[in-house]
Parts: structure tokens; sequence; C-alpha cells
């Protein structure tokens, strides 16, 4: 439902949040709306905010693949999915024999996100109509992402008048794209 707010003056989808105006943030959402103050935040300047996005099934990007246990792959694709507008991700693998398998999920364990980019939430190894099915943010364990709310992660997605990504923040922190 689409609702003007007069007393704030920001225009939005109510529920899951696509806002015009600015965010406060530092590495949660302190602010949003005409009511910000530019302390620490942005002005989207005619464009639009909205949540990261979420990638919850992806092999590989960029010549890499998830099922490659290569840290440096995993690094191209992360920061490859933050420059597209995904804040978050869950590396999927494909069937492979137990050690390679092992390998790959243990690179994924011990994969620490790139200042340039997007978080790993997990490994997708579940079948995605589950994930589909409920609430995807508690699936994946990352209650405090996918909407623009007062204490929820500032992952967040600045779009162009044209809807081409402008510039992109996960936990607050901007990425170049």
């Amino acid at each position: 439902m689409r609702e003007t707010h007069e007393d704030c003056k920001w225009e939005g989808l109510i529920g899951y949040r696509f806002v015009q105006g600015g965010v406060e943030f530092d590495h949660l959402i302190e602010n949003f709306g005409a009511a910000v103050t530019g302390k620490d935040g942005f002005d989207a300047e005619g464009g639009y905010i909205t949540p990261g996005l979420v990638d919850i099934h992806t092999h590989g990007a960029m010549g890499a693949d998830a099922s490659d246990a290569s840290p440096e792959g995993l690094k191209r694709m992360a920061c490859y999915y933050a420059a597209n507008g995904v804040t978050g991700w869950l590396p999927t693998t494909m069937t492979l024999p137990e050690p390679e398998l092992v390998k790959a999920l243990e690179s994924i364990r011990d994969f620490t996100r790139p200042i340039n980019g997007a978080k790993v939430f997990g490994v997708h190894l579940e079948d995605a109509v589950y994930a589909a099915s409920t609430a995807l943010a508690r699936v994946i364990g990352a209650e405090k992402a996918g909407s623009i709310e007062v204490g929820h992660s500032a992952d967040l997605v600045v779009l162009d008048e044209q809807l081409q990504v402008k510039a992109v923040y996960v936990d607050g922190e901007r990425v170049e794209v």
C-alpha cells in the first residue's frame, strides 16, 4: 500500500519501505525521510533508497564459483554483487563429492567480507522454495536486514530517477560501485 506521510513529508511503501528522502545511520538505521538532520547519512537527491537486495541462491559470478573453495573467487563475487545492489548473499554449492563440498563450505565459513563487498549470510543448502515460503530474513538469520526501519541494518541501495544503482551501503559503509 503506497502512502504519503504528511507529518514527515516522505513517500514510501508501507511494510517493506521504498523511501524517497534521506537516511541517517551508523551501522543501524537511526532515521529516514525528510526529518534527516544530515549528521551521518545521505540525501537521495531525487532518487530512491531501497533495502539492499539479498540473493538467496547464487552459484557464482565473475568467473568464480561458490563450489571452488577459493577465497579470492568469493571476494570477486562479493564485490560484483555489492556493485549491483546486492548487499547480502548465500553462496550456493553444487552437488559434489563430500571432500570437495567440505572444502567449499569451509571456505565460505572462513570468508571475510571485503570493504567493497556484500555480506555472506550463510550457505545455500536447503530448498529455495522453503526460504521463499517463510520470512526469508528469519530463515537466514538476518532479522535486521531487508527493510528500512530504525534499528535495522544500514544495508541500502540508492537508485537514480531511472532506477539505476547510484550508491550501495553495507552495514552503513559506502561500497564503491
